[in-house]
C-alpha cells in the first residue's frame, strides 16, 4: 500500500529552459524556499541536458546530491517518477545541443483551502489560464502606471 499524499490543489507541471547544459545548483534554494514556506509541494523533477555531440543527459531526484543540486532532494516529499517518459520526450524533441531544461510537478498548496470551499459548495473550475511573469512584465511596460 502506497503512503503517497494524493495531491489536494492544483498541480503545475513547468518546463524551464537553461542556455547551457550544466547545472549549478543556484536555483535549487529559491525552490526549496518555496516547499519550506507551505507555498508548493515538489511533488517531482527531471533535469534534462544535451551535451554539444547531442547526447541526452537525464538526473532524476535521486541523482542530483552528487550532481550539486541536493537542496532540492530534501524539499521532494510525495512523487519521484510522477513526471512519466512521455513527458521527457516531449521536452527533449525541441532541445538544442548545449541546452538543458527544468521539469517540475508541484502542488499549489497555497490554493488548497480555496479549493476545498469552492468544491463544498458545488463549485467547480470552467477555465484556468497562467500568464508568466515576462508576459506580465512587458503587459506593465506597455501602460503607463
Amino acid at each position: 500500500m502506497s503512503t503517497m499524499i494524493r495531491p489536494v490543489g492544483p498541480v503545475d507541471v513547468v518546463v524551464i529552459g537553461f542556455p547551457t547544459a550544466e547545472f549549478d545548483g543556484s536555483v535549487a534554494p529559491a525552490i526549496a524556499d518555496i516547499v519550506r514556506a507551505g507555498t508548493a509541494r515538489l511533488l517531482d523533477l527531471i533535469f534534462v541536458s544535451r551535451t554539444l555531440d547531442g547526447e541526452l543527459v537525464y538526473l532524476e531526484v535521486d541523482d542530483a546530491d552528487e550532481h550539486g543540486i541536493g537542496d532540492l532532494t530534501m524539499a521532494v516529499v510525495d512523487a519521484p517518477g510522477l513526471l512519466a517518459e512521455d513527458d521527457v520526450s516531449a521536452v527533449t524533441e525541441g532541445l538544442l545541443p548545449g541546452t538543458s531544461a527544468l521539469l517540475i510537478a508541484w502542488e499549489n498548496t497555497w490554493a488548497v483551502k480555496a479549493v476545498q470551499a469552492i468544491a463544498a459548495n458545488g463549485g467547480f473550475l470552467i477555465a484556468q489560464e497562467r500568464i508568466s511573469a515576462l508576459d506580465v512584465a512587458s503587459a506593465f511596460d506597455a501602460i503607463d502606471v
